[in-house]
């Protein structure tokens, strides 16, 4: 008896330290499976297995990832499942066999991170795939004519059911540097290297990255209310020996006279909110006008977001009263909250493109929708010069200690939060304040994910607050109508120079 309680105790002990195999065993996140088709379109997916809740594919083309974190050709966060599966897809990626895509994936499962660093895939063959012409634009004007857009794949996701990866694939896992300094900066959750470039963009091609860059679709909206439609149109973005130019162009020169009095609404690609006047406009309906101005304004939200890092960006910005340059950072999401800049906004730049102030350099950070909080931490340089008429290297540093601005390697101005940012709007604003400091760091709302934007924008009802005499009046009922009356004053200041152009943008790890 005594023996048997002996063997029945070893067995307890043994299965003690051994634990639940079920429970212990590692869990090892799938492989990314990888369709190619002919004559173009890529297709990355995993199954949407239980308790996981997103899937991020970073992927490089016959390029390996040399850096600890590097954003890649390819780089999306996918959180909604279809057809059982997490799909990435690229309709406009061109492969050929002999073609290797170097991947990083990052999954969320039960709340836990699992990262894959070093991936590859090797295209061994084609599938064929048919194409159709999207029909018409993605806008609809009445009594106008529309642009076509390129061939696309159909919209059918079932063509990625049962299918079996023909290619081989390998994953490794990258060992970290022992000589790294771990940075404040955090990439989707994740800490890198001090000092490390973590996004550039030359803007090098014929077109733009979409990988990188979402051209916005949509018109301008609160709190700002720009006077302009932000759309895909060739004369409003285009390239130019290796810089990215966007100019702001008259809506009637292209849609035709008294095109502002019709209704002008976005199709499927408004990136705006499709319930809101985001998307359409009806003069019937809203007492106004169309906005008279089509410009363009691109951003990373879909791939390129960070928390805290070194921002410097080159450029030219544009000339000609009421126009003026967007370079931003924005909040990836609305934690504090979406109105009157609740989440705040970073400004690189910004000088008026005219009549006036053309010496005066802006920067900082914006707090508000309207005075007098909305520029309290906004920087001011002046010089015997006008910033619009030459290249300069603009530059922001983003810390959990402050805000560091920056122009042609020169620091102009510090923007320290004290005890926090909360207590400036602490006054007038006691719940968002209480908000920020029950929520955030002293930093707060400047202590989320944001990301990048680049656009020109014209009017408006807070820009120019400072400007008597414009032929507008901030928060008037008519605004843009009495603006686009006086069109004889200002549009003739207008021309080739009144287009941003940017030659690169770079984000460093600090």
């Amino acid at each position: 008896m005594k023996n048997f309680l002996r063997f029945m105790w070893f067995l307890f002990l043994l299965s003690f330290c051994r634990g639940d195999p079920r429970r212990t065993a590692r869990y090892q996140p799938p492989k990314p499976r990888f369709e190619v088709f002919e004559p173009q379109g890529l297709i990355v997916w995993i199954n949407a297995a239980p308790g996981i809740s997103s899937f991020t594919f970073h992927g490089k083309l016959n390029q390996q990832f040399s850096q600890f974190y590097d954003v890649g050709r390819w780089a999306q966060t996918i959180t909604k499942i279809k057809n059982g599966r997490y799909l990435f897809i690229d309709r406009e990626a061109k492969l050929v066999p002999g073609d290797t895509i170097y991947y990083r994936t990052v999954i969320v499962r039960n709340g836990q991170t699992y990262r894959t660093n070093s991936g590859s895939f090797n295209v061994q063959e084609l599938r064929p795939a048919s194409t159709t012409p999207l029909p018409g634009s993605s806008f609809a004007v009445r009594s106008a004519g529309s642009e076509q857009y390129p061939y696309v794949f159909k919209n059918n996701e079932r063509r990625t059911k049962d299918v079996r990866s023909t290619a081989t694939q390998t994953d490794d896992v990258d060992p970290v540097d022992e000589d790294c300094l771990e940075a404040t900066t955090v990439i989707h959750g994740r800490t890198v290297c001090s000092g490390q470039m973590l996004f550039e963009e030359q803007f090098s091609g014929q077109t733009l990255d979409q990988r990188k860059w979402r051209i916005e679709n949509r018109f301008a909206s609160d709190p700002d209310n720009e006077f302009v439609v932000y759309a895909d149109f060739k004369d409003n973005l285009k390239f130019e020996n290796g810089l990215l130019a966007i100019r702001p162009t008259l809506f009637e020169d292209k849609f035709g006279p008294g095109s502002t009095n019709k209704q002008f609404r976005f199709a499927e690609e408004c990136t705006g909110d499709r319930s809101s006047r985001d998307c359409i406009r009806d003069t019937q309906i809203d007492f106004d006008m169309i906005p008279p101005v089509l410009t363009a304004q691109i951003s990373t939200i879909n791939s390129f977001r960070f928390t805290y890092g070194r921002v410097v960006i080159r450029a030219k910005l544009p000339q000609g009263n009421w126009i003026f340059p967007q370079i931003y950072l924005l909040p990836a999401t609305d934690f504090y909250g979406r109105d009157g800049y609740a989440s705040g906004l970073m400004r690189v730049a910004f000088v008026p493109g005219g009549p006036r102030l053309k010496n005066q350099l802006s920067g900082g950070l914006i707090l508000s929708d309207s005075e007098p909080l909305r520029c309290s931490k906004m920087c001011t340089l002046k010089r015997n010069m006008q910033w619009n008429t030459d290249y300069h290297e603009y530059g922001l540093k983003w810390t959990p200690d402050g805000i560091w601005m920056e122009v042609d390697g020169e620091v102009y101005c510090t923007i320290e939060p004290g005890d926090g940012l909360y207590l400036g709007i602490q006054s007038s604003k006691s719940q968002l304040a209480n908000l920020w400091r029950l929520s955030g760091n002293r930093m707060a709302p400047f202590d989320k994910d944001f990301y990048l934007g680049l656009g020109v924008a014209v009017g408006g009802h807070y820009d120019f607050h400072q400007f008597d005499g414009k032929p507008w009046k901030d928060l008037g009922v008519k605004a843009m109508y009495t603006f686009w009356n006086a069109r004889n004053s200002w549009y003739p200041t207008w021309s080739e120079n009144s287009t941003l152009l940017v030659d690169y943008v770079r984000v460093f790890a600090v």
